[in-house]
């Protein structure tokens, strides 16, 4: 996966929930910190690049009172979306139950979730 797919479909590691919302609380205060962490502990490394972005933004442009606003909220959503990730799934991605599904898998073997929309194929 690229940098660029990951990005598309919103690709995300599997983390248990307790940790995704540490990782977004963390994320309030650093921008982007929250997800380096996240994406480390899920061995998701598309998603610890988004979060040193998303730092680098917030904080080296935190002079320009946009792309501070940018980097941050970009920051957010991403956990958000690492938090709904883990939804039904507190202890991803540990032994699977009859009430989870396997996460998909990348080419390099890392499980991740795709919280993109199913794509039409009219």
């Amino acid at each position: 996966m690229t940098l660029g797919q990951t990005l598309g479909n919103r690709e995300v590691p599997l983390i248990p929930k307790s940790h995704a919302m540490l990782w977004l609380v963390i994320n309030v205060f650093t921008g982007g910190l929250g997800n380096v962490g996240a994406g480390l502990e899920g061995n998701h490394k598309d998603t610890v690049i988004i979060g040193v972005i998303q730092f680098l933004i917030t904080w080296v442009f935190c002079w320009t009172f946009v792309l501070f606003f940018v980097g941050w909220i970009w920051a957010l959503w991403w956990s958000f979306l690492i938090v709904q990730a883990s939804e039904g799934n507190p202890t991803a991605p540990g032994p699977l139950t009859q009430t989870t599904k396997p996460a998909p898998v990348a080419a390099d073997g890392t499980a991740y979730y795709t919280t993109a929309p199913a794509m039409s194929t009219v």
